[in-house]
């Protein structure tokens, strides 16, 4: 595949998910990518949301992959990106004031509220909360 600095990122996800020939419709819920780095994962996901273009909620194992691959992708295509985090006990309360995991999660329950195309990336032990949906 070959690629200038003239191509679009909207294009080189459409070339990517050309040639690794992922049929939409038969990837979906409990499908499993290994094996690959975290830049191929994010342009391997981001690609596939490409072609689908609705919100996904991509679940890891641990909390410290999901914001590794969310890091990655949020700098390849920020609009379309989410972090659901764990919660984290807060000693301080301050009213009025919406602690950032609290506005991580406000934001990314909004791609699915709104059927925004995007990933939404999370572990396994924050997509078990009830509120994430």
């Amino acid at each position: 595949m070959t690629v200038s600095r003239e191509t679009s990122l909207s294009d080189l996800l459409s070339r990517i998910a050309n040639k690794l020939n992922f049929n939409k419709d038969k990837v979906g819920e409990n499908s499993v990518f290994s094996g690959l780095t975290p830049s191929a994962a994010s342009l391997t996901l981001l690609s596939i949301n490409h072609t689908h273009r609705d919100p996904a909620l991509v679940v890891f194992d641990n909390s410290t992959l999901a914001e590794k691959l969310y890091r990655i992708s949020y700098h390849l295509l920020s609009e379309k990106i989410a972090l659901y985090p764990e919660t984290v006990a807060s000693t301080v309360d301050i009213p009025g004031f919406n602690l950032e995991n609290e506005r991580y999660r406000s934001e990314s329950i909004n791609f699915f509220r709104k059927n925004t195309s995007g990933l939404v990336f999370t572990s396994l032990t924050a997509s078990n909360v009830l509120a994430i949906f």
